[in-house]
């Protein structure tokens, strides 16, 4: 089973340079919690048809200093929503059966650049 981690970064900046990720706003980690939906991370095709070949899991983590939150939640489906390259391509991210955790951050979990990390 492989398992998606992500990073929900508090300061997120949308298209305008107004603060998106903060609770209450779009790309925040609650609301992605609460919809079972996080917008736009960038995937390869090698994690996409990992993920998508048997049941796998999403770690939804917010790492801000002062803002430590987890969650582990079922994945459901990846829809592409933008190329970025010819690897590339950005995708939303749908999940249900979420439950917060305790929040850890073990070295195994550590989020690449584009905040996304796969675990076969």
């Amino acid at each position: 089973m492989a398992t998606l981690i992500i990073g929900v970064p508090w300061n997120h900046m949308d298209k305008n340079g107004k603060p998106s990720g903060h609770d209450g706003q779009p790309n925040s980690w609650q609301n992605y919690y609460d919809e079972g939906k996080a917008r736009g991370y960038e995937l390869f095709p090698n994690q996409v048809s990992a993920l998508l070949k048997e049941s796998s899991k999403v770690v939804i983590l917010r790492n801000d200093k002062d803002h430590l939150k987890r969650a582990e939640a079922h994945l459901v489906d990846l829809k592409p929503t933008e190329t970025l390259t010819k690897r590339a391509k950005r995708y939303d991210i749908y999940f249900d059966q979420q439950k917060k955790q305790t929040y850890s951050y073990p070295s195994c979990e550590r989020l690449a650049w584009n905040s996304v990390r796969v675990i076969y």
